[in-house]
């Protein structure tokens, strides 16, 4: 373990003698730009430091930095960009530089750099922070790279972003969400910290969940009848208890921490409201949602426990910091050569910040700089407000500036490297995907609705189930209903294999559109996006059918990913399907002393492998029979007394799969009579074949026809199958199949298909089908007539199948 006293003598402290480490020897990539860049930050050096000293001097809480925006865009002003003042934002500002024509001759566009700069300050102990440091490193940044720019006659595009609100107010996110980050190649930005002497720091940082819970009671005096009421504040003391309690068994990596209170409190009456401001960091945005799923249950528990209701008024999720690769290691080359060390674990590790998320959503860097500071006073305490004031922090802030402003500048002249930074951006995204089994989609849970949420819906978490979750949106009065269902789950160990990322996505693009269009041009009805969980295997839409989830929706819509010709939209069905359990039980003996006092279950279970082997001869081509067995606690020398198969029966039809189980079952019992062992089916669902309503196939071939591409009737998902099946018996629906690239032998449930739906041209292939069918769902909103069609085509269905 390391001690307190070695940690302080690494760390850089203002009255100890601690020289820049020794640099390492080395070309650069271009010197002729970094000689600019150098010269320019320099020749800036009085006029930054004048603008850091008087951000200093008016610290600004979040969403108020109205003196720090007029300051830095009257500077920026002065440097010769183009300003643009309350940017999307009251106290947000962009500042923008071209060199060059942008879709010049040769039909490229030009690359572009993005910076920014933070503002705000802390309650009561002001830039404790940093954030002076920050705006003018992003101030320095930008300008360097225009010099550079100038200078050297290089082509391209510098946008400075001055982003509010980042204690706590997730101003980059909010300006993310309104598109201010849309063409940038990339974005860059650093803070200052504790660490070792003339450091930068390549670390990570924590992802936070940052909550808001409101506990009311119900009042009464405390002495005369306080039996009357019901305890608010108790249940917000219960609670901070609670959390208190379950660190003990939380990760030492993961933070819980928060602070409470209320409004109009007084000793004689029992109080009727608190509030609560919980904090959930961890390494990872998966880890921080599974342990704020924790802390939620103790919210919860002090409520039930005090008679109170309790209700998350507020949520909202940092990522943890993504520094690129491909970035990281020119800033490493640049900064090792000139200015100091790295290191990975200082820097803001245990702390976090709203650039996670821009780093999540595009290439990013964001290292932290040291800054001399004495034992105990590092971010977030007065006394770094003092260190970030300092001439050295103001040397370090300009070094920093340098080495970003050069990585910046071979963004815009070097296209390999920047060819580079995006394949690592795509292998981050591929390293951090969070696939979740059935049932157990909490992460995408969260993502679904946090999204909705910031789009307008009115959004219902955990909803008839732990995962599931829906989305409404309602114009006017009246009118029809369209229903959408957006999948989450994941495969066993090869993740997204069959592509619900995508059919989540397209869910909530088709909810998306036409709730636009419904706005636009005033039209009257009803979206309903259902969030649904364990399509692999869990049956969602049946156990949500069955609980009321469709109930008032005249059509559903949803999609599905998979090999096909390019640029088609398949409308074949699928195959029914039954899915079965059997439990075999027998008898335990020693298999070598007295076998025969066995009754072998593992026997039964490869008897009825066999057999079910064996009669793939007998069944048709069209049909499918699969399966797999295991047991609990086998061992050699024992004769095992349990095993268990799963085992899936498809066919073309219901009323086929059904005659086929039945002979399927045969042989399970077979097994249990040839082995002397017990056999019971545990288990038994279903899911219907896809059944496509013609009106509505017809009007989504005609749109992909005329707008997008081919129509087949052939691949999709015809030889698989769905629990959307069973909503298409019950309901007018349509499920297309959309084309992807794919490898040879890497559709639906392989590893390869997991990569294929990670591509940019599935992607592009998924917007596609979520806009003909998001027109397809307008038009059962607006066309009475067709919606009769539609109803007619159902009802046809129905008698056609004899159901």
């Amino acid at each position: 373990m390391t001690s307190n006293a070695a940690v302080s003598s690494q760390l850089w402290r203002p009255d100890a003698d601690q020289r820049r480490p020794p640099l390492i020897s080395g070309e650069v990539y271009r010197p002729d730009i970094l000689a600019v860049i150098e010269r320019s930050i320099d020749a800036l050096r009085p006029e930054l430091r004048s603008l850091s000293d008087k951000i200093q001097a008016h610290p600004e809480l979040k969403f108020e930095e109205h003196y720090a925006h007029e300051e830095y865009t009257r500077f920026m002003e002065t440097q010769g960009f183009e300003v643009q003042r309350h940017y999307l934002l009251d106290t947000a500002w962009i500042a923008t530089y071209t060199h060059g024509n942008d879709n010049s001759g040769d039909g490229k566009t030009l690359p572009v750099l993005g910076v920014n700069s933070e503002m705000d300050a802390l309650p009561g102990i002001g830039h404790a922070c940093g954030h002076n440091l920050i705006g003018i490193a992003g101030a320095a940044i930008a300008c360097a790279t225009k010099t550079a720019m100038e200078t050297l006659d290089i082509d391209g595009k510098v946008v400075l972003l001055g982003t509010p609100g980042e204690e706590g107010g997730s101003g980059k996110v909010r300006l993310w969400e309104k598109g201010a980050y849309e063409g940038l190649d990339v974005c860059l930005m650093c803070h200052p910290a504790p660490g070792p002497p003339h450091g930068a720091s390549l670390s990570g940082s924590l992802a936070v969940i940052q909550r808001q819970v409101d506990y009311t009671g119900h009042t009464a005096h405390a002495g005369l009848s306080p039996w009357e009421g019901q305890n608010a504040l108790d249940a917000a003391v219960l609670a901070y208890t609670n959390i208190g309690l379950l660190r003990q068994q939380i990760k030492p990596t993961h933070r819980v921490h928060g602070v409470f209170g209320g409004q109009d409190w007084a000793p004689n009456i029992i109080p009727d409201q608190a509030t609560m401001h919980w904090y959930v960091r961890a390494p990872t945005t998966k880890e921080a949602f599974e342990t704020a799923a924790r802390v939620k249950n103790c919210f919860t528990a002090a409520a039930s426990a005090t008679g109170c209701t309790m209700n998350i008024s507020y949520e909202s999720v940092r990522n943890e910091l993504v520094q690129n690769k491909a970035l990281g290691e020119e800033f490493t080359d640049i900064f090792r050569k000139r200015y100091g060390d790295i290191d990975y674990e200082w820097g803001i590790a245990g702390a976090s910040t709203d650039f996670g998320n821009v780093s999540y959503l595009m290439p990013g860097l964001h290292p932290g700089f040291s800054i001399p500071t004495v034992p105990g006073g590092g971010n977030h305490t007065r006394e770094f407000t003092c260190a970030a004031a300092t001439d050295v922090a103001h040397e370090t802030c300009y070094n920093v500036s340098k080495a970003l402003a050069h990585v910046g500048m071979r963004v815009l002249t070097d296209e390999v490297f920047l060819a580079r930074v995006k394949a690592a951006f795509e292998e981050d995204k591929r390293n951090r995907a969070n696939p979740e089994l059935m049932f157990e989609e909490r992460y995408a849970h969260d993502v679904y609705t946090d999204f909705m949420g910031s789009q307008g819906w009115v959004v219902q978490k955990h909803y008839l189930l732990e995962t599931a979750w829906v989305a409404t949106y309602t114009h006017g009065q009246g009118g029809r209903v369209l229903g959408v269902n957006s999948e989450m789950d994941a495969l066993p160990g090869i993740g997204h294999a069959c592509g619900h990322n995508l059919i989540g996505i397209a869910g909530v693009a088709v909810a998306c559109a036409a709730k636009a269009a419904m706005e636009k041009f005033n039209i009257d009805g009803k979206v309903i996006l259902l969030g649904t969980p364990a399509e692999e295997g869990g049956f969602g839409k049946v156990r949500l059918w069955d609980k009321g989830a469709y109930e008032g929706m005249d059509v559903c819509l949803m999609c599905h990913p998979a090999p096909g010709p390019p640029y088609s939209i398949s409308l074949s069905s699928c195959l029914a399907l039954v899915r079965l359990q059997v439990d075999y039980t027998g008898k335990t003996a020693h298999a070598g002393l007295s076998p025969w006092e066995g009754k072998n279950a593992l026997d039964a279970a490869v008897l009825a492998y066999t057999s079910l082997g064996l009669l793939r001869q007998q069944i048709k081509t069209t049909h499918r029979s699969h399966g797999v067995f295991g047991g609990e606690d086998w061992a050699p020398n024992v004769i095992p007394d349990n095993a268990t198969m799963k085992w899936f029966v498809r066919a073309p039809l219901t009323k086929e799969v059904y005659e086929t189980a039945d002979r399927v079952k045969a042989c399970f019992h077979a097994a249990a009579a040839a082995t002397g062992t017990n056999v019971a089916f545990t288990s038994e669902s279903m899911s219907n074949e896809l059944v496509q309503n013609k009106a509505l196939g017809d009007e989504l071939a005609d749109v992909v026809l005329k707008r997008y591409g081919t129509i087949d009737y052939e691949w999709g998902i015809a030889g698989a199958s769905t629990d959307f099946g069973n909503i298409t018996y019950l309901m007018p629906s349509l499920h297309p199949g959309f084309a992807i690239p794919t490898v040879p032998g890497g559709g639906n449930h392989t590893r390869e298909f997991t990569a294929a739906v990670a591509t940019d041209v599935a992607h592009e292939a998924c917007y596609t089908v979520s806009k003909a069918l998001a027109h397809v769902g307008m038009r059962v909103i607006t066309d009475e007539a067709f919606s009769a069609k539609v109803k007619l085509a159902f009802e046809e269905d129905k008698k056609s199948r004899g159901f």
